[in-house]
Order: C-alpha cells, then sequence, then structure tokens
C-alpha cells in the first residue's frame, strides 16, 4: 500500500517540501507509521525545530535509517551562510553572549551556566571549500554547558540543509 503524498499540505506542517518528502519515504518505506509521522501533536513540534523531522524518524528506524535524499549536493555561498549564522544566534541567543563571523570560521562567545562569565568556541565550516554544514569546532569548556557547541553547529546544519531542501 501506498502513502497518498497528496494527503498533507508541508506548508501548513511548517517543513520544507524536502523535510516532507523524507517523511512521505519514510512512511511508505514502513518506517514510521503515517499516523505517527502526521499527528497534530508532531506537526505541532516540526515548527519549532529544523531537525525534527529527521530526529522523529530516526527514533523510529534507530540507526538503519538512511536518508534517501543524503546525495542532494549542497554548497551555499557567503552570504546565505552569514544569514544562517545569525538566525542560529538569534535562535540561541539566550545562550550566546556575542559572535564573530570570518569567511567559513566561526567565533562564538557563549554564557557560562550562571550568566557570570562566557567561554569561546571555534567553529570551522570550510568542507572542502564548501560550504555544506559540516564543520569542525573546539571548545575549551567541558562543564554541564558545553553541549551548546553541538547544538551551535547542529543548528547551522539543519538550516543550511533547509536552505538546500527548497
Amino acid at each position: 500500500m501506498s502513502f497518498r503524498y497528496d494527503s498533507y499540505d508541508y506548508r501548513d506542517m511548517g517543513i520544507t517540501k524536502g523535510e516532507y518528502n523524507r517523511l512521505c519515504v519514510a512512511v511508505d518505506d514502513g518506517i514510521i507509521p503515517e499516523s505517527i509521522a502526521f499527528s497534530r501533536k508532531n506537526i505541532s513540534s516540526f515548527k519549532y525545530g529544523a531537525l525534527k523531522v529527521d530526529d522523529l524518524i530516526r527514533a523510529w528506524s534507530g540507526s538503519s535509517y538512511v536518508d534517501p535524499f543524503l546525495d542532494v549536493e549542497i554548497d551555499i555561498n557567503q552570504d546565505e551562510f552569514e544569514n544562517i549564522i545569525h538566525d542560529v544566534v538569534d535562535m540561541m541567543s539566550h545562550n550566546i553572549k556575542e559572535y564573530e563571523i570570518s569567511g567559513t570560521n566561526v567565533r562564538v562567545a557563549f554564557f557560562t551556566n550562571s550568566r557570570k562569565g562566557s567561554w569561546w568556541a571555534n567553529f570551522d565550516f570550510d568542507d572542502d571549500g564548501q560550504i555544506t554544514g559540516y564543520c569542525r569546532f573546539n571548545s575549551p569548556n567541558f562543564s554541564q554547558s558545553a553541549g551548546l557547541p553541538q547544538s551551535f553547529a547542529r543548528n547551522v546544519h539543519a538550516l543550511i540543509r533547509r536552505l538546500a531542501d527548497n
């Protein structure tokens, strides 16, 4: 039985066409039930994070899920990259004190848990001369707030992916 792709409008769900396609393929492949993929609860949660669709699929498939659209080539220009960095900083503004962009390198000062101090993490988004969302980063902080660089990098990657989906 094949899933009806026209049953739902991805714009009403707050996701991109690419994310909707990945969700439909996961339903067709039997990875996730339609009732879960398109429940009102899950649809409303998609609007709050770019990675929600892939997280939902991965939660139902475990490590066996391979994104069927993974080979889509992603390469954005510098202006698009800087806009994405600004968007991620806005999303995480309660955790970020300041930031600097220099080409594909980004320095971010994250607040400490007490918000009385801050610490810097450095990100390099140069992926063999392209901006694909993959990065290398280093951070001197290994406290409770050390997960912030990973969140920052994941959010940048997700927004680059969304740009490619459109």
